[in-house]
């Protein structure tokens, strides 16, 4: 009978590992999106594209900063 230990090992290594990078790419866009967030609120510039963008782009990358939001923090949670 073959010892597979090594091979789980491996494969969770590799999770980790996913896992890690997916959690600096959700960490670094969520600096990024608040950033600009926070830039283009207070610039108080003319915003007549504002709506333009609000209707077609705004439902898209609120939820992909929501869902990276969550999961950073839950992976976070994970890692402590």
């Amino acid at each position: 009978m073959p010892n597979n230990a090594g091979y789980r090992e491996k494969r969770r290594q590799n999770l980790e590992r996913y896992l890690h990078l997916a959690h600096r790419v959700t960490g670094i866009y969520l600096v990024v999106f608040v950033y600009f967030h926070v830039f283009i609120t207070a610039l108080r510039i003319d915003v007549s594209w504002l709506p333009t963008l609000q209707g077609t782009l705004a439902n898209p990358v609120m939820l992909s900063f929501i869902v990276a939001a969550f999961f950073h923090g839950l992976n976070g949670i994970r890692l402590i």
